[in-house]
């Protein structure tokens, strides 16, 4: 009996080794002896063994195997290796079940499975590269993954805790990846140790700080591959549960301002999605759902250089103020006026009249390093904007030093001068330009084209 009870003891603790195989086997083997000194029948003898030694490998194979996530389901893997099994059964209490509890009860709950790795599969993780491997053996989105150790540091042991991350997310530029991990790394718990008096309370609040970073880094990898919905209603969940955590701890008031920082971020991609489908559908809707954005966002982004065109837009559009819009664009440092800026400029004071402004901006933008996108938006939307207003037709002069200075577009910009010089107001109203027309713009475009043949 004595000997049956080792051999079960050594099973239990080995059996996810190549040994607990070998002995189980083995043992096998042993029970078997019985069964073969009845029977003669060596193809029998064979054909059980056989099935027996592959029944006992398969089940072996099965138990190595970490659970998949479930599927239309979001992956928290939890990976955590204590080799001393009364330390284990104290962290899966005090930090992994809290924090299973706290996946749990966030408004988000039904979207996540989480996964507890056990002993023998969470010890072998090592390196990053065995964690990522784990992570795609279990089809998980986010894993966090450690160890703990209990040492004797003058006189009193010591909980000493290592835990690292792993998120999946959409390919991105590798300087984005770098930032990303940065991020990641300095806010999560990456290596904490307390007396084990204060286990409990010291696994508990690093449960608590683990899921808040988990959650904010989940959220960030959703932002990266497109899924801005729920990135925000994330972001939303650390942000409520913020409020209610130790606002004077030094992680969580950078998490804050991370949390605040992303918000802001996914309402300027809307607010340029939104600008985008009104160039395409002029539909006015779209305008208002770019200003409800952009009114959304943080102040860090309110000097970002698309905030402000966006900006001036709206001032034009909605409000028709001109001025207001010329305003909004010199809130841009001069250092980062490129090439969009000096064309939008340009086209503000064309709006005005102030033409020779107009010209000086495109001389500027013509220098500035090209900006296809730009260029592209700037002139359909100048297009759009003689066609809904007529007496604007000074337009036609700032597209053809447009498209002769910007775009080398030799025989759009002669069709544009001409539409200029042709309005019976023109040479009225706007002498010099009119005269520049006739005596500099088309004799110079016609020079030009008859080098080309």
């Amino acid at each position: 009996m004595t000997d049956l009870n080792q051999i079960t003891n050594f099973l239990e603790s080995k059996w996810a080794t190549k040994q607990g195989l070998l002995a189980a086997e083995i043992t096998a083997i042993s029970g078997l002896i019985t069964l073969f000194a009845s029977n003669r029948n060596w193809l029998i003898k064979a054909i059980i063994l056989i099935l027996t030694f592959l029944t006992i490998y398969i089940i072996w194979w099965w138990y190595q195997q970490p659970r998949k996530t479930k599927k239309n389901k979001i992956g928290f893997l939890v990976s955590i290796s204590c080799s001393d099994p009364e330390e284990r059964k104290r962290i899966q209490e005090d930090f992994v079940l809290p924090l299973q509890k706290s996946i749990g009860n966030g408004r988000l709950s039904k979207l996540y499975d989480f996964i507890n790795a056990p002993e023998h599969i969470a010890s072998k993780i090592i390196t990053v590269d065995d964690a990522q491997a784990l992570r795609i053996k279990a089809r998980a989105h986010f894993m966090i993954y450690g160890v703990l150790k209990v040492r004797n540091i003058s006189g009193k042991d010591t909980y000493i805790i290592h835990l690292d991350g792993i998120v999946t997310h959409q390919p991105i530029p590798e300087i984005t990846s770098k930032s990303f991990a940065q991020e990641f790394g300095q806010l999560l718990p990456r290596r904490l140790s307390f007396a084990e008096d204060v286990s409990f309370q010291s696994l508990e609040f690093t449960s608590e700080w683990a899921e808040l970073t988990s959650k904010y880094v989940i959220a960030v990898a959703a932002f990266i591959s497109g899924d801005l919905d729920y990135s925000e209603e994330l972001l939303n969940d650390v942000k409520d549960l913020l409020l209610k955590k130790n606002t004077s701890f030094p992680v969580y008031i950078t998490l804050k301002d991370l949390v605040a920082i992303r918000i802001s971020e996914i309402h300027l991609v809307r607010a340029n999605w939104a600008y985008e489908n009104w160039t395409c559908l002029d539909d006015d809707r779209y305008l208002m759902i770019t200003k409800e954005n952009l009114d959304k966002l943080d102040d860090t982004h309110k000097l970002n250089p698309n905030y402000i065109n966006l900006r001036a837009i709206l001032y034009f559009q909605l409000n028709a103020d001109i001025d207001g819009a010329i305003k909004e664009l010199n809130k841009l440092p001069k250092v980062e006026r490129l090439q969009a800026w000096h064309l939008n400029l340009a086209f503000l004071n064309g709006c005005l009249g102030k033409l020779s402004n107009s010209v000086r901006c495109y001389r500027l933008a013509s220098k500035q390093i090209a900006d296809q996108n730009a260029i592209g938006q700037i002139e359909q939307f100048i297009d759009k904007t003689i066609k809904k207003k007529p007496n604007l037709y000074q337009l036609h002069y700032c597209l053809g030093v447009f498209n002769f200075l910007v775009k080398g577009d030799l025989e759009g910009a002669k069709l544009d001068f001409n539409k200029f010089a042709q309005n019976p107001d023109a040479e009225l109203s706007y002498p010099v330009e009119y005269k520049m027309t006739l005596d500099k713009w088309i004799p110079e475009i016609e020079k030009q084209n008859s080098y080309h043949f």
